[in-house]
């Protein structure tokens, strides 16, 4: 007797029929989801950017390379409420049809039952922290130089990847200043300011052009200025401040790949990325140190949001009557927007210091978690 239900309660635990049949009717309408929303972002795209391409003369070939490449942030925004609408439309169809009823009635809990949709959320929270890690960030970045470029082609003003650029490293309290910045050739209109630790300045470079090359920055016509210790020029300034043709300064430590990297928004920039910058000695601004550290909380969390979507998605759309389906559905999708306004109002704050980095980019996605989780329960 004891063996029998021994093996029913473990053919109970075991249902692949059920896995399938839940797993083909949650995979259907999650693929129409996606395809349907990248289709509609693909359409904003077309009538936000045409006219600037039309005007540009841009090609074919240029115009399809920047839609392509907008589509990897697009998914990764879309993914979750696509794994939403997926499993509320299941959760409601089995309910209409009184099979959750049966699934219950046979000793199944929900969350045994929809274990498939459990799995796919979580490969989709996977696929999004892998696309907004190593794909959208770069996707993203090159989409823009792409519109850049074609807009610099019409005005024929600067070069996309020749930019006029100020750099401040904090932790050395140096101030650099580029008239023109090019991070894989040479650096014209340079200007650098030195600053002692009571913020007095110690000494300021000037340079027509600067390479950097074998780790040590090479100035070309250059002169520096030495100031004394109440920070003021010396008698002799004059002569000091000789242009020499060409000057070595080892002690200058930045790169202009760093410099590149640390100027770029949150965005583009991958979670690997961020935290290299912010284990850098040399150190940040603390309003940089705020977005970079937020950034990395929101975009770790965030990659959950498809587990949280399914969670919510099932929870709130199985009520206790029939009529009460179409109303857990919409406050479901109500729930999964009310989490991504919350989740970037907490980022604002978290970057603007007024939150600390962990709860402006993690608590959202925890207080969310728990209220679906709980519903879940309750429902099981």
């Amino acid at each position: 007797m004891f063996m029998a239900a021994e093996t029913f309660q473990r053919r109970r635990m075991c249902c692949p029929i059920l896995w399938g049949y839940v797993g083909r009717g949650f995979l259907l309408p999650l693929i129409c989801c996606l395809a349907g929303f990248v289709l509609l972002f693909v359409l904003l795209d077309v009538f936000d950017v045409l006219a600037d391409f039309m005007q540009a003369h841009a090609s074919w070939s240029q115009a399809l390379t920047y839609f392509l490449l907008c589509q990897p942030g697009n998914l990764a925004q879309v993914l979750p409420m696509s794994v939403l609408l997926a499993s509320g439309y299941l959760a409601s169809n089995l309910q209409r049809y009184h099979e959750l009823a049966a699934i219950r009635a046979s000793g199944v809990s929900l969350p045994l039952g929809f274990l498939p949709i459990w799995l796919v959320a979580l490969v989709c929270s996977g696929l999004t922290f892998w696309i907004n890690e190593a794909v959208a960030p770069a996707a993203l970045g090159r989409a823009e130089r792409l519109k850049e470029e074609l807009a610099e082609s019409r005005s024929r003003h600067r070069s996309a990847d020749l930019v006029r650029m100020a750099y401040r490293n904090a932790e050395a309290r140096r101030d650099w200043f580029f008239e023109s910045f090019d991070v894989a050739g040479d650096q014209r209109g340079v200007h650098i300011k030195q600053f002692r630790n009571d913020m007095g300045i110690a000494w300021e470079l000037r340079a027509e052009s600067a390479r950097y090359r074998h780790g040590v920055w090479t100035f070309t016509k250059a002169s520096r200025l030495e100031y004394d210790a109440d920070g003021r020029l010396p008698a002799d300034a004059d002569q000091v401040a000789a242009v020499t043709p060409s000057l070595a300064v080892p002690e200058l430590d930045e790169t202009p790949k760093q410099m590149m990297r640390s100027l770029k928004p949150a965005e583009e920039l991958s979670v690997r990325d961020m935290l290299r910058m912010l284990r850098d000695p040399r150190g940040l601004p603390a309003s940089t140190r705020d977005v970079f550290w937020t950034a990395v909380w929101y975009r770790c969390c965030f990659s959950l949001a498809c587990l949280l979507a399914a969670l919510l998605g099932i929870s709130l759309s199985v009520g206790a009557h029939g009529g009460s389906r179409l109303r857990g559905f919409s406050l479901a999708i109500g729930v999964l927007v009310l989490y991504i306004v919350v989740g970037h109002l907490f980022v604002v704050l978290g970057r603007n210091g007024l939150l600390p980095a962990p709860v402006a980019g993690g608590l959202p996605t925890l207080l969310f978690a728990a209220w679906g989780g709980r519903e879940l329960y309750r429902k099981r």
